[in-house]
């Protein structure tokens, strides 16, 4: 490997993540391909990309490829003077695979960077194939049994706001781990949390913010237990049913976490579980709902990192809520 190829590896450690849905922050590289640049980049996931630039020759529909581990499409960047040159975008599913990815980048670039022209796909066919399927292996990560009744808990409950207050509740939805709770408007907040458990009522709850409500907003927890049920709805079934009320874009965009590759053709972990709602109980996180907040503490939560603990609802006062199908009565809040 040329000393000029040494970028990969402390270039992607470097380059930050893109800071919104939808867009990629772009970096250049110090490699040249016909003349041109190549660059790296990052979705607001943190999943590395390479823009090598190509051929005028090359189409989008014979670029498109999309394995479990990489995608290669046709999308156009600006150059040096701000012209737009057809680049092909290599594109990992999974931000864990960072360091193989900058090993592939730099086998790609040695493979193509003495062209004096853009580069065409036969050019770096071989390459390709050799590394797609060690990045799919490492790709085709299944969540956790956790992760995955957390997901089920958080779909329910859009599925549930979807009927109640119509298209509007996807835009309350933060999305999976995206902020402090999982849906909020302006008058209400809603932090959920999911259980396989039914032999007691106990919320797992991460950091000070989980419990504290912004001023003016109502702040209920609202705690789901499951249990397999045969025939009962996966998370493959709420995410299609979703998909028939909401726009795909948006939904998408929210799921990209658990779903990197689309809502198309769902990982089959999706349909592991079919699970039954048992027990639904609403809690008003008022004044006097037991809780670890920043106030609690004043200054001394200073002291305090990554704090995650554990909390006993039985005998808190609360609502239990219809569970076929799970009502919450958000008109009334």
């Amino acid at each position: 490997m040329t000393e000029a190829l040494g970028w990969a590896v402390a270039a992607f450690a470097s380059l930050p993540k893109a800071e919104t849905v939808g867009q990629i922050r772009v970096q250049n590289t110090p490699v040249f391909v016909g003349g041109q640049r190549v660059k790296i980049a990052r979705d607001y996931l943190g999943r590395p990309r390479l823009l090598i630039p190509a051929s005028n020759e090359i189409s989008a529909d014979e670029s498109t490829r999309v394995t479990a581990g990489l995608s290669i499409e046709l999308h156009n960047y600006p150059n040096s003077v701000g012209e737009l040159v057809p680049h092909l975008v290599f594109a990992a599913s999974s931000s864990e695979v960072d360091d193989l990815f900058a090993l592939m980048s730099q086998d790609i670039c040695e493979e193509v960077r003495a062209s004096s022209q853009p580069v065409t796909l036969s050019m770096v066919e071989s390459r390709i194939l050799a590394w797609q399927e060690m990045l799919a292996k490492l790709s085709n990560h299944e969540p956790s049994l956790s992760e995955q009744i957390g997901l089920y808990g958080e779909l329910l409950t859009l599925e549930t706001l979807v009927e109640e207050i119509g298209p509007a509740a996807l835009n309350s939805w933060s999305g999976p781990d995206l902020a402090r709770h999982d849906f909020e408007t302006s008058k209400w907040a809603i932090e959920v949390k999911s259980s396989m458990s039914l032999a007691s009522k106990r919320a797992h709850i991460h950091g000070f913010t989980q419990l504290e409500c912004s001023v003016g907003t109502k702040l209920n927890l609202l705690h789901l237990q499951f249990e397999q049920s045969l025939g009962s709805k996966s998370i493959a079934h709420l995410v299609e049913g979703l998909l028939a009320k909401l726009d795909r874009s948006a939904l998408e965009g929210q799921l990209l976490r658990f779903f990197p590759e689309g809502l198309s053709n769902l990982p089959t972990w999706a349909s592991k579980y079919e699970l039954k709602l048992s027990s639904a109980s609403l809690f008003e996180v008022d004044a006097d709902f037991p809780r670890i907040t920043r106030s609690n503490l004043g200054s001394q939560y200073l002291r305090f990192s990554q704090l995650q603990y554990q909390l006993d609802l039985e005998g808190l006062p609360h609502a239990s809520l219809e569970t076929s199908p799970l009502q919450l009565g958000t008109g009334s809040w």
